[in-house]
């Protein structure tokens, strides 16, 4: 009996300690410098989850999201002249969430995205999409990630020096229960009332 007290005690407990939790997995590369983050708004910038000054470089990046809450990602890249560019791809790992396309995963592109010159939800438009040449001549492939995903920026990839991209992020269930802490410890009480009626009707 102690030991069935003890393992209930210990699965409601850890039922407590873990919110309901999705990761957002980004790979990305961009020309040239970038920070992403990851808002309840469409037009702040929320918390960065990563940055980086490299546009040879890919890297990835991971952060949580809380089940209930509808997100944005948002992408503010710069470039230092020359054809500018981002080129990522997005994944998250349960089904608590879908991206602006319906699914669990997504690559950048014209469709899915919004951009922007002047600020997060500010003047909002369709990305533009780099052209074969623009790719051959200043990037190549990049076999991290998808060969589907394109470079996409905010008006002349030649010309403009700032791109605001956005996605959203749509919580499709509702947070799931956790016990509060005064619950799981009258849950404690009354199970151990049931094993001191246990030991006494067994003396």
């Amino acid at each position: 009996m102690k030991k069935l007290i003890n393992t209930i005690l210990c699965a409601a407990a850890f039922a407590a300690s873990c919110a309901s939790a999705t990761t957002l997995s980004t790979t990305l590369r961009v020309d040239n410098s970038y920070t992403i983050y990851l808002s309840t708004s469409d037009t702040a910038l929320g918390a960065s989850f990563g940055t980086l000054n490299n546009y040879n470089a890919v890297k990835s990046w991971i952060t949580d999201l809380v089940a209930g809450q509808d997100y944005y990602v948002h992408i503010l890249a710069t470039d230092t002249g020359g054809i500018a560019g981002v080129l990522g791809q997005f994944s998250l790992d349960g089904t608590d969430f879908t991206f602006a396309n319906g699914s669990q995963s997504l690559l950048t592109n014209t469709t899915n995205w919004t951009a922007s010159t002047a600020g997060f939800g500010q003047t909002t438009g369709t990305p533009t999409a780099a052209t074969a040449a623009d790719i051959s001549s200043s990037w190549g492939s990049t076999s991290l990630i998808d060969k589907n995903a394109q470079w996409i920026w905010a008006g002349n990839n030649q010309t403009v020096n700032t791109a605001y991209l956005s996605t959203k992020i749509t919580a499709v269930k509702a947070p799931a229960a956790v016990p509060e802490p005064g619950s799981l410890a009258l849950l404690g009480l009354g199970l151990a009332g049931v094993a001191a009626m246990t030991r006494r009707r067994r003396g």
